[in-house]
């Protein structure tokens, strides 16, 4: 099973279970996952020549990043 695949599988498993949206595309979520960590990567890679390297720590950074991109894929609780 390839990565895009399995984060299919996923998302099938998690709208089954209600932690994700009924929505969500599951190709579009792998495409966004892969942008998510790819565009952290070049931005870490590229910053600007005068600013210190790292910027930010690396692994934090993507793990907060894509916090906030399964926070979207989260369903929305309203209170009862």
């Amino acid at each position: 099973m390839v990565w895009s695949e399995l984060i299919q599988k996923i998302v099938a498993q998690g709208i089954e279970r209600g932690e994700i949206r009924p929505d969500i595309d599951g190709r579009r979520v792998q495409g966004v996952l892969a942008s998510v960590f790819i565009g952290t990567l070049l931005t870490w890679l590229f910053r600007e020549p005068d600013s210190p390297r790292p910027a930010f720590e690396l692994r934090s950074e993507i793990a907060e990043r894509m916090r906030f991109a399964f926070e979207g894929l989260a369903p929305v609780r309203r209170p009862a």
